[in-house]
């Protein structure tokens, strides 16, 4: 639950999943309490995003073996250097 810690110490809202689905039918509306959990629920987690916010998803096992796609685009867009890099497992 690395990730988890990672993503909260960053500001961002989690919410619960199952599955790719929020568990609460209501969850634009509800407030969750973070810091919860990563000790008390071992399921999915959805990052509730702001205005301002983008996410780009870079799979690495789409570019060839040396290439670094997301070193190649920070030369283009400097800002991405700022920016938060989860690897997960797929």
């Amino acid at each position: 639950m690395k990730e988890i810690e990672l993503y909260e110490k960053h500001g961002f809202t989690l919410i619960p999943l199952r599955g790719k689905i929020p568990i609460a039918n209501s969850w634009q509306k509800t407030t969750f309490k973070q810091n919860s959990f990563s000790k008390r629920f071992k399921g999915n987690f959805g990052v509730c995003l702001q205005p301002h916010d983008l996410v780009l998803d870079i799979d690495p096992r789409n570019f060839k073996k040396d290439d670094k796609p997301h070193q190649r685009l920070s030369k283009i867009v400097p800002e991405m250097k700022k920016t938060l890099v989860i690897e997960t497992g797929g």
